[in-house]
């Protein structure tokens, strides 16, 4: 599978992916998987969400130092109060880093590679990782942060 990344301007990275299906589980899949992490790990990556590579389904894979992981349909249900800020990068927008506020514990709820339920708990690094990847299979990028905090802090002011 010759797989390249995309970049900001493309639109598959700005609206949602679409949901895996019980046949999406299978071989192709597993073919899918392989570009994404030989991709992930070419370009030093610890994460990837398969709409960086032009593909409009709801994965996501990512190796926090642990060995290579994998979610379908990742979705947070859960997240600590405790927030922290760090700088992200991104595959798809290189030569930025943006200090994004997330929680620091997550629960994730997907499928498995075999298409099964499961919930993965987060914290630290995974947890980032796993947030930074779930808003890309939302078409929420790195930039959309930026706007938010914008908005945020802007407030009106009385002449």
């Amino acid at each position: 599978m010759g797989a390249w990344l995309v970049d900001e301007c493309d639109p598959g990275l700005h609206r949602p992916a679409l949901a895996m299906g019980d046949d999406d589980f299978g071989p192709d899949l597993y073919l899918l998987l392989r570009g994404m992490l030989s991709l992930m790990y070419q370009h030093h990556g610890v994460g990837l969400a398969a709409c960086q590579i032009g593909i409009d389904r709801s994965v996501i894979a990512w190796d926090t130092g642990n060995g290579p992981s994998f979610a379908a349909n990742p979705v947070v249900i859960a997240s600590s109060d405790a927030l922290c800020t760090h700088l992200e990068g991104c595959l798809s927008i290189p030569e930025r880093a943006i200090a994004i506020e997330r929680p620091r514990e997550v629960d994730v709820s997907c499928r498995s590679l075999t298409g099964d339920a499961k919930v993965i708990s987060a914290a630290g690094l995974l947890a980032r990782v796993l947030q930074h990847e779930v808003d890309h299979v939302r078409g929420i990028t790195i930039l959309d942060h930026i706007d938010r905090h914008l908005q945020g802090a802007a407030s009106p002011t009385a002449l």
